[in-house]
């Protein structure tokens, strides 16, 4: 029906689609020509995605145009959207039962709708003279109090949900959630409502028998519980692992952006028949345009990129040094790696194509991985962070026109109202005031910490230059403290400079923290480094790089979202303090179990 949210789905869903064929893959057609703008709002994604996005009139149109893409091609149809009581239901039903291809309907029931109207709903396209409903996607989750209605609605009519939508964003904001959370979605809300259904007893007969069924499933299963618990708990054998549990975790793998692409890279780079030369910046090409179609690296929405280091090789005396661009949300939530760079003492190779013999100095590695950003992006948002104390590449930044963040120490000399002083002892003259950074639960050691609390300071100051103040910029002190006693643990100093971004307190506070707190991603990356393939400057190192800075980056987002620890993580950690290391194990694991359910174990 109309204004449920289809053009958003689909776009969703031709992401994932793009992902799992490649561009040349995915084909997206609409049938809407009635609604102003709606073939522009697909094609937008269309172009983001770089599918092919046509337009069909009636029902030739359709089947010429099926007729001229390959079978091996998926096909998404962004029908127009009709209401329930509209003759054109039969029609746009019709359209779709004449093609020479076999076309899977599915129905999208929007969650806040009363429970009555997504009864007429299904009841009218259920009966419109196509193709049976394959099922449904449930969308505006978001905006609804409770999902009872559509799940009494898809119960009734049969229609398995495929998916859960939870707001704009593309394409994170599609989940698959399994019948338990459904259920647990729907009935746990606190919210004051009116019943608007009571269960039948031909209801709880049906649900009944499904659930003697389940129970028998479960029984064939119970070898392959002491199986993954064999496997996965180092021959503990008393140990149970539920096959189901590890389902769930491995559908909800592609549910969180940064989760997703480290999965697809692991896939590539484990699948001996999958992976390519240049499967490296196909990887970086499509993670791009993901972030872009997800709304960020815009104005109003910037991602913070963190450009860092850390150093790997010393156990086999090949001292050498991992460079990466790891991008967040303004909200300081883990996306994806934009860029690496690998240098080893014969040289240093970039994910960009650049590469030298002679080695950077920090200025230089700082800027290279700008530019290995800015590449083909210049319409981007970006707040760059830099994480040495360096003015010389903080003023080459700004002479670029960059929105910067600038790791400082305590004794970084700054000029505060005509007077040289300290980082630390300007801070101490301004008062601080609490802030939330939500985003982040662990600590700088990648150790989840849930007792920490953050208060913050923005000073006008200026950058010292041959004795006399330079450019305006921003002091930032961020002190961590312990909840229970108050007690400072760790004060953080940045200078910052955005002048094409309004950031407030909370915001300057989020970025610091982030850029300091990605120090342990990079350090868990090159400890994976160390373990990896890195035969000098070659594409096997950038392979390398690209595989080991997702992952962590992934398991970084896991370890500071409580709900991603299910029990499939929580198991696979054995940690009742899990850190960095411990989450970046168990995400490998899960990997491993994940293509192993899907079939494609056989090929590793």
């Amino acid at each position: 029906p109309t204004g449920v949210g289809k053009t958003t789905t689909i776009a969703k869903l031709a992401a994932r689609a793009v992902k799992r064929h490649g561009p040349t893959g995915v084909a997206l057609l609409t049938t809407d020509t009635y609604r102003i703008g709606a073939y522009e709002q697909l094609k937008i994604y269309g172009d983001l995605l770089k599918v092919p996005v046509k337009v069909v009139k009636d029902h030739d149109d359709l089947v010429r145009t099926m007729e001229l893409i390959p079978r091996h091609v998926t096909v998404l149809i962004d029908n127009m959207g009709v209401s329930q009581r509209d003759r054109y239901v039969a029609q746009q039903a019709a359209m779709l039962a004449g093609t020479t291809r076999d076309v899977t309907r599915l129905l999208v029931l929007n969650a806040s709708s009363h429970g009555e109207t997504l009864d007429e709903v299904a009841r009218s396209y259920s009966r419109d003279g196509g193709a049976p409903l394959q099922g449904c996607i449930v969308s505006k989750a978001d905006e609804a109090n409770s999902l009872g209605a559509a799940l009494d609605t898809a119960i009734r009519y049969r229609l398995p949900i495929h998916y859960v939508s939870t707001g704009q964003q593309v394409p994170e904001d599609l989940l698959f959630l399994d019948g338990a959370r459904l259920v647990e979605r729907a009935l746990g809300q606190e919210h004051e409502r009116r019943d608007l259904y009571a269960p039948s007893e031909a209801d709880l007969a049906a649900l009944l028998s499904a659930s003697r069924t389940h129970d028998q499933a479960q029984q064939q299963h119970s070898g392959l519980e002491q199986l993954l618990g064999m496997l996965l708990a180092g021959g503990q054998s008393g140990k149970t692992f539920a096959p189901q549990t590890f389902q769930r975790a491995c559908d909800a793998i592609e549910d969180r952006l940064p989760v997703a692409e480290a999965w697809d890279i692991w896939r590539t780079a484990t699948d001996k028949h999958a992976a390519s030369r240049d499967a490296a910046g196909e990887h970086l090409d499509r993670m791009m345009r993901t972030v872009r179609i997800a709304g960020h690296a815009r104005p109003a929405r910037p991602v913070l990129a963190v450009h860092g280091s850390a150093a790997f090789g010393q156990a086999q005396q090949r001292k050498s040094t991992l460079r990466a661009s790891l991008l967040f949300t303004s909200h300081g939530e883990a996306l994806v790696t934009a860029g690496q760079q690998v240098a080893m003492p014969e040289g240093w190779v970039s994910s960009d194509g650049a590469s030298d013999h002679r080695v950077l100095g920090p200025v230089q590695a700082g800027m290279a991985q700008v530019q290995m950003l800015s590449h083909s992006r210049a319409d981007w948002s970006v707040i760059h962070a830099f994480e040495h104390d360096a003015p010389t590449i903080w003023r080459q930044a700004s002479q670029d026109g960059l929105d910067w963040i600038g790791r400082a120490g305590k004794t970084t000399r700054l000029i505060h109202e005509g007077v040289r002083a300290t980082a630390a002892a300007i801070a101490r003259r301004v008062p601080h005031q609490p802030v939330n950074v939500a985003s982040i639960s662990v600590d700088t050691e990648g150790r989840r910490r849930g007792d920490r609390v953050f208060w913050a300071a923005a000073i006008p100051v200026a950058l010292t230059e041959k004795g006399r103040a330079g450019q305006p910029v921003q002091l930032v002190s961020v002190q961590v403290a312990d909840r229970s006693d108050g007690r400072i643990v760790r004060q953080l100093f940045a200078v910052a400079h955005t002048p094409h971004h309004e950031a407030d307190l909370e915001q300057l506070a989020t970025w610091v923290v982030t850029a300091y707190w990605a120090r342990a991603i990079m350090r868990a990356a090159a400890r994976q480094m160390d373990h990896g393939s890195h035969d000098g400057a070659s594409t096997a190192s950038l392979a390398t790089a690209l595989l080991c800075t997702q992952n962590a980056l992934a398991a970084w987002a896991l370890l500071n979202d409580p709900e991603a620890l299910d029990d499939a993580l929580e198991q696979l950690m054995m940690q009742a303090s899990p850190g960095l290391d411990d989450m970046l194990t168990a995400l490998l694991k899960l990997f491993a179990v994940k293509q192993w359910l899907d079939g494609e174990g056989g090929r590793t």
